[in-house]
């Protein structure tokens, strides 16, 4: 499903389109594919563990009046198999949205683990700041206001004139012609997939949404797109700052 979905969106592309806008097209496409796959996957899955419990019942219905079979009890701990990877499974989703020390301190998938997970997102809700205006209320006022107020933090100072004169260098310390060539070489896949998968997998996924993860056993997929952006950057007609960008996120204090 995963490969005919990249297909697909790679086969949707005109020709000539710059390789930053058939990744961020493929990503995007991908990414709408994943969540209505997810929908209708916890939608089933869901139905699933009722289905499960129902024939749980039965079983220690049944086993209250007679023993069981060893067919039986075979089909009763394929079952309760079953049933605890979709236990597993809600967990780590409910885990994502609270705090990773909750499964490692080994708190159950509970209703007060769920209210705590959505409260916790409730509570990152900034309802005011305080601007040079006064104090401000309206979202968009204040979506504003932190917007302006980090693009001039981070954002781009002046150009600045200074350049070093043609003759700071040294003789010495004059790359050879040979190894100027290797440093402006084309972009080598080994070179960029090593990269890769030297990466921890683990780490945070991008603002894409994607993680490391994904690109290490998608490679086979994704290579040439990912390498059609290196040949673009090696070009010069990159644009970069569609790629290095990060996402500030604002945590109010309790």
């Amino acid at each position: 499903m995963v490969r005919d979905n990249w297909i697909q969106a790679s086969s949707r592309r005109p020709p000539r389109v710059e390789a930053i806008n058939a990744w961020h097209g493929s990503l995007c496409f991908f990414r709408k594919r994943l969540k209505g796959w997810h929908i209708k996957h916890s939608g089933e899955q869901a139905k699933e563990k009722e289905t499960l419990y129902d024939k749980l019942r039965e079983l220690d219905n049944l086993a209250n009046s007679n023993p069981l079979s060893p067919s039986e009890w075979a089909l009763r701990y394929e079952l309760e198999d079953k049933l605890e990877l979709i236990l597993q499974m809600e967990e780590l989703h409910w885990q994502h949205r609270s705090s990773e020390n909750w499964v490692l301190r080994g708190d159950s998938n509970t209703d007060f683990f769920h209210k705590f997970a959505n409260g916790r997102r409730r509570k990152n809700l900034i309802s005011c700041l305080e601007g040079d205006q006064g104090v401000l209320t309206d979202q968009a006022e204040i979506e504003q206001h932190i917007t302006t107020f980090y693009k001039s933090l981070f954002g781009a100072g002046p150009p600045r004139n200074l350049r070093l004169s043609s003759s700071f260098w040294s003789d010495r310390h004059i790359l050879s012609r040979e190894e100027g060539a290797s440093l402006i070489r084309d972009f080598q896949e080994k070179v960029v997939k090593s990269a890769m998968c030297s990466m921890k997998s683990n780490s945070a996924p991008g603002p894409n949404g994607f993680g490391v993860q994904f690109f290490k056993i998608f490679w086979q997929l994704i290579g040439n797109d990912y390498l059609a952006l290196f040949q673009d950057l090696h070009k010069g007609v990159l644009d970069i700052r569609r790629l290095n960008y990060g996402v500030i996120t604002l945590v109010p204090k309790a």
